[in-house]
Order: C-alpha cells, then sequence, then structure tokens
C-alpha cells in the first residue's frame, strides 16, 4: 500500500470512527491533512469535543478575520498523520463571548481547552458527550501504539 492510499485509509477511518461533526471539507497535504467543520450551532462545544479525537500533544488557536476560526492541530489517532481541525464560528452569542474574551486577534493566539470552555454552555461538554469510554480508550492506546502503514477497518 503505498502512502497516500494509507493516509485515506487512515482519514477514512478516523471519520468512520469517530463521527466527525458535519464536514465541509478535507484538505491532504504533503505533511498532514485539515478538516473543515461545521456545525449549525453550539461551535464552541462541537470543536471541543472534536479536538478531543485528536491524539498527541493538542494546540488550538483562534483568530478573527470577517468570523472568529478556532483551530486545533495534533495528529490521528494511532498515526504520525498530522491533523488540523478548523471550526468557523458565525455571528452568534458564542462569537461574541469569543469577542469579549479574546478580542479581535488579527494573527492566531494560542489558547487552551478551559478557555474556550469557560465561555459555552457546560451542560452542553457534559450532555452531549463527543467521545464513548470505549473511544477514549481506544485513542489512549492508539496514541501510545502507533499504526503500521496498513490500516484495516
Amino acid at each position: 500500500m503505498n502512502d497516500t492510499t494509507a493516509r485515506l485509509c487512515a482519514v477514512a477511518y478516523y471519520i468512520e470512527k469517530f463521527d466527525v461533526p458535519e464536514l465541509l471539507a478535507v484538505e491532504f497535504r504533503t505533511d498532514g491533512v485539515d478538516f473543515h467543520g461545521h456545525s449549525e450551532e453550539h461551535e464552541i462545544a462541537t470543536f471541543l469535543r472534536w479536538a478531543d479525537t485528536l491524539g498527541g500533544d493538542v494546540e488550538m488557536t483562534v483568530h478573527k478575520s470577517e468570523y472568529y476560526h478556532l483551530h486545533a492541530v495534533g495528529f490521528l489517532p494511532g498515526t504520525d498523520i498530522a491533523a488540523k481541525l478548523k471550526v468557523l464560528v458565525v455571528p452568534s452569542a458564542e462569537r461574541d463571548a469569543l469577542a469579549e474574551e479574546f478580542g479581535r486577534p488579527a494573527q492566531p493566539v494560542a489558547i487552551t481547552r478551559t478557555q474556550l470552555a469557560k465561555i459555552t454552555d457546560p451542560e452542553l461538554l457534559d450532555d452531549r458527550p463527543f467521545l464513548t469510554e470505549e473511544q477514549r480508550d481506544e485513542i489512549e492506546y492508539w496514541s501510545n501504539t502507533p499504526m503500521t502503514h496498513e490500516v484495516t477497518s
């Protein structure tokens, strides 16, 4: 299996296994993959649950152009494939809360999960778990046991 096919299989497996939010686009690069996601509402809670699916030390940033953009960078679980999640926060109470917390940064600013979690409704994070306990265990396992280049479903 060549590297491109292995990466495509790993991405397909990730999308299937973790039931990611509605995808607007998936962009493959030589150094990783970008996921552009969307949620009709509760973008921050969706973003945080989605970021929890990445392996490695996940870095998060926020920046404001016309809208706020949330980014998380990590790895697809069990692989060395860099993954970047991108979620756009459209005009909403959440966008107003981001403006209050972070201002209007023109360049990406590093943020923490805690900073984002405190400006969203905590019930959204607790009552709608994105990952099952089994999936969390699998992420932990694969974060410590990298996959070979062959990915099977």
